[in-house]
């Protein structure tokens, strides 16, 4: 379902929830450019836990902010058919990233995140880094079975590596 530059805001995305609950058919639900926030990223993660149709959720270019992707991250570690999310200019940051990679730790499914144009550092960076080279410092690259891609920032790594500085370094906290 295409509904981009629709302007559902949240009270949209509510809705849009609700009906996610019942659905059997719809499997990629494309929500650029609305004005959701918070409360319709809650309400998408709450649906998200027990939705088994839903294989690609396009957030770009929203306002959900950290708080929102958090819990998204928190869906994805119950649901287990969703293979794209896009975040793409969320005004998200690192804490976000590290409740990303716990997500991901679990979340066999996910095998595309966009994270452009966000507020993720160095330390987010890290984070995701080690979660998708299964934890393997001698790789550096985004080799991951289960991942093919993650956009961080303004860069695109795919195939490649992050630059030296983050791959020879965990995050101070990584388990």
């Amino acid at each position: 379902m295409l509904m981009m530059l629709q302007k559902i805001r949240d009270d949209g995305a509510l809705a849009l929830a609700e009906a996610l609950k019942t659905n059997s058919t719809l499997t990629t639900l494309k929500l650029q450019r609305n004005l959701v926030r918070l409360h319709g990223a809650l309400a998408l993660s709450y649906t998200l836990k027990t939705n088994s149709t839903l294989i690609t959720l396009d957030l770009q270019n929203n306002d959900i902010r950290d708080y929102g992707a958090q819990a998204l991250g928190q869906a994805l570690k119950i649901n287990s058919t969703l293979t794209t999310l896009d975040l793409w200019n969320n005004m998200i940051g690192d804490t976000v990233a590290q409740a990303l990679s716990e997500a991901l730790k679990t979340n066999l499914t996910l095998t595309t995140l966009g994270l452009q144009n966000n507020k993720i550092g160095d330390t987010g960076a890290q984070w995701l880094f080690w979660v998708t080279t299964g934890n393997k410092p001698e790789l550096m690259v985004m080799c991951h079975e289960q991942f093919k891609m993650v956009i961080i920032s303004d860069q695109i790594v795919k195939d490649g590596s992050l630059p030296l500085k983050l791959a020879w370094t965990k995050p101070d906290s990584y388990r």
